[in-house]
């Protein structure tokens, strides 16, 4: 018998990110105030971890998560996934958030500096989700 060291990646990804709260899998947005988020049923890009949004304001989950100064300036809009991520959802390499991208930073993308550390993964294709709130400016997720 062989190890199967993707498989074994794969299934231990998926363990990390598969968790209940406060470690269930989030997607952050930014908040349109002419959309309304109740209404959107899929989502796709990256997404990270609820322990890490915690008690976070949208000022700081720019600073964590690399967004540049300003890019929440309405808010966000928090998703959960309305089922568990699977091996064929995400690409198996995560990256963390100061690799914007999964990258090292350019310099020169001030929309997207290297945020603080925080893992994400990013979806290969859209997930249906169910909108949890939005957060204003100045208050905390909880």
């Amino acid at each position: 018998m062989t190890w199967d060291h993707l498989a074994k990646q794969k299934e231990n990804a998926l363990i990390a990110i598969n968790r209940p709260r406060p470690y269930r899998p989030l997607k952050v947005m930014p908040h349109d105030p002419a959309r309304d988020p109740a209404n959107i049923r899929e989502i796709g890009g990256w997404f990270g971890t609820e322990i890490f949004l915690l008690g976070k304001s949208p000022e700081q989950m720019e600073k964590l998560l690399g967004f540049g100064l300003g890019y929440l300036e309405h808010g966000v809009d928090v998703f959960e996934f309305s089922r568990a991520i699977n091996a064929d959802d995400i690409d198996l390499l995560g990256a963390y958030t100061y690799l914007p991208g999964g990258k090292e930073w350019n310099q020169v993308d001030l929309r997207w500096p290297p945020g603080l550390g925080a893992p994400q993964w990013k979806l290969k294709r859209r997930v249906p989700c169910r909108f949890v709130r939005t957060v204003q400016r100045g208050t905390p997720f909880v």
